[in-house]
């Protein structure tokens, strides 16, 4: 699995802790790739790891891996 992050406005975090992921993503646009193996089913919390403001604390997501499945082909 592959991820892009970018941030114009300031230096931000990208945080997965349960997969041990922090990387730190600086100001003005240049691209931070993480890259990791799709972990096992289930959600896992994203949030912002460096203090970047007032909208700090809000600055979450998640990601949500599934099983996989079977098509017939």
């Amino acid at each position: 699995m592959r991820v892009v992050i970018r941030s114009t406005d300031g230096v931000h975090g990208f945080s997965i802790r349960k997969l041990k992921i922090d990387v730190q993503v600086p100001k003005g646009g240049s691209p931070v790739t993480v890259e990791f193996t799709a972990p096992p089913a289930g959600r896992y919390e994203i949030a912002c790891s460096e203090f970047c403001g007032s909208g700090h604390g809000q600055m979450k997501a998640a990601l949500v891996s599934v099983a996989p499945t079977q098509t017939s082909r």
